[in-house]
């Protein structure tokens, strides 16, 4: 087997993404090019493959196949071990609903081989106590992260080949699988998406000792995601440092907005807005090549408005509806804090509220909607 350095990983099967993944790679080719990168994906054609073959990237393939057991957005662990068994020493895992801004390598740093780097969950779906999740597996808790962990951006080596071998297993359990083909809205906490069984597997006690430097929110990567999707407090750090290497698009995707999605009431014309203003589209409309395509536009004059006076600037562009929505969430502190409390006594209760309540429009999204 040939040892071979480093090699960026992106894995989408979704022709309806292709336009994300596309950005993905011209933002690669921009920062990257000396970078080899691995793309999977099984819908690729010749199109495809004649239009990569334009970009400044010194080593790029493309597979039309999937590793084995590959599903859905359960595929990090097959991709990252089929790539760790063709001997790449460390590989970097980026989701295709991501942006980079600057060299991946060198926003991750020379680390050693033991180190496993993941992201800090966004804002919106921190929920994890007292490791709620590895609680929920039924494992024994030995260590405690006060967010769930993000694995959108992802490094791991050749050390950490028998946790993918076990998160692989996991996901390729009965009951996870189980799990998702229930609405999301119904699904355990435990087995909501692949990275909620990362963030058990690494507070358990088979693998508390795998070291984990965390890349957090507004300082290594913007987690676009809703109203809380980049706070004031993230923009005055973008303002300070520049804008972090990595921009992650969760959940509802601006390429499948609905152009004429109209939604009541004030706050509602704030939120069409705020997911108009959000950096990773700002950004993205500075990549894209040749005609700006419609769901980089604005829908609404607000949104024009705040582009105008933010002069296209992400820290800047939707500035007055993020302290409106800062407000908004401290507002609800106190109940969250309530509802942390209560995860950590009795973990099993706020699944079962859950279940009960009736799916939210972006619950009942599909994954062609939302990506984790």
């Amino acid at each position: 087997m040939t040892v071979r350095s480093q090699v960026i990983c992106i894995g989408e099967d979704r022709r309806s993404c292709e336009h994300a993944l596309k950005l993905l790679l011209i933002s690669l080719s921009r920062h990257n090019a000396g970078t080899p990168v691995v793309v999977f994906y099984p819908p690729a054609d010749q199109e495809f493959i004649n239009w990569v073959k334009t970009l400044d990237l010194e080593n790029i393939s493309v597979c039309r196949t999937w590793p084995r057991g590959a599903s859905g957005w359960n595929v990090k662990p097959h991709m990252m071990l089929a790539l760790l068994d063709e001997g790449y020493r460390e590989i970097f895992w980026i989701d295709s609903d991501v942006l980079v801004t600057g060299n991946v390598p060198a926003a991750i740093g020379r680390l050693p081989g033991d180190i496993l780097v993941a992201a800090e969950e966004c804002l919106q779906n921190q929920d994890e106590a007292k490791g709620l999740r590895a609680r929920l597996c039924g494992f024994l808790v030995k260590r405690e992260f006060a967010f769930p962990l993000n694995s959108g951006v992802m490094r791991v080596t050749q050390d950490h080949v028998p946790l993918l071998f076990r998160w692989r297993e996991l996901l390729e359990s009965p009951q996870y699988q189980d799990a998702q083909r229930q609405p999301i809205n119904i699904r355990p906490r435990h087995m909501l998406s692949d990275q909620d069984v990362l963030t058990a597997l690494l507070c358990s006690e088979e693998f508390h000792d795998v070291p984990v430097k965390i890349l957090r929110r507004g300082h290594d990567i913007i987690q676009c995601y809703g109203e809380m999707g980049f706070t004031l407090a993230e923009r005055v750090i973008c303002m300070v440092r520049g804008l972090p290497t990595f921009l992650h698009q969760q959940g509802s995707k601006p390429w499948h907005a609905d152009p004429n999605e109209k939604l009541t009431g004030l706050r509602g014309r704030f939120v069409i807005a705020y997911f108009d203003l959000s950096p990773y589209t700002i950004v993205a409309r500075n990549l894209n090549p040749g005609p700006i395509p419609g769901w980089m536009q604005p829908r609404t004059k607000l949104s024009s408005l705040l582009r105008a006076i933010g002069f296209r600037y992400p820290p800047l562009t939707g500035l007055p509806l993020a302290i409106v929505f800062d407000l908004e969430r401290l507002a609800r502190l106190p109940r969250q804090l309530v509802r942390n409390v209560v995860l950590a006594i009795y973990p099993d209760i706020v699944a079962t509220v859950r279940a009960r309540r009736p799916a939210r429009a972006t619950n009942s999204q599909s994954r062609e909607d939302l990506h984790l």
